[in-house]
């Protein structure tokens, strides 16, 4: 009668049997490096589509305030008129990523019902 073994103790191979036939490779192993850069030029930063807020921080900001009534309560949030970023977060509008500049008009604050802007999903939302 045969004896049959499972699976996986009998592909099961510890180190010291890595050592015993000298395929041990932990004396020759080198280390993992990382493929990312820690660069840190400046124009690197200039130019980096991933940080706009800091792009636009470096330049003086024309701000247009968005305000939000919730709850009897009226909330604001610093936009750059130019841009479209936010410059000053508020927790009451952390659904936007970007305002639509274009949509702004001419005043120094507006409702956020009468701006364009798209929210986190990347929809865009259009003025009432």
């Amino acid at each position: 009668m045969n004896n049959i073994q499972p699976l996986s103790s009998f592909y099961q191979v510890t180190h010291s049997d890595l050592i015993k036939f000298g395929i041990d490779m932990t004396q020759k192993a080198k280390g993992v490096s990382s493929g990312i850069s820690n660069s840190n030029k400046i124009s690197d930063i200039f130019f980096s589509s991933q940080l706009p807020q800091i792009v636009s921080a470096l330049k003086s900001k024309d701000i247009i305030k968005i305000k939000k009534s919730v709850k009897n309560k009226n909330c604001e949030l610093e936009v750059d008129r130019e841009t479209g970023f936010i410059i000053k977060e508020n927790k009451m509008f952390n659904h936007i990523s970007k305002f639509n500049p274009s949509s702004f008009p001419d005043k120094v604050s507006v409702d956020l019902e009468n701006v364009a802007y798209w929210d986190l999903y990347n929809n865009y939302i259009t003025p009432e």
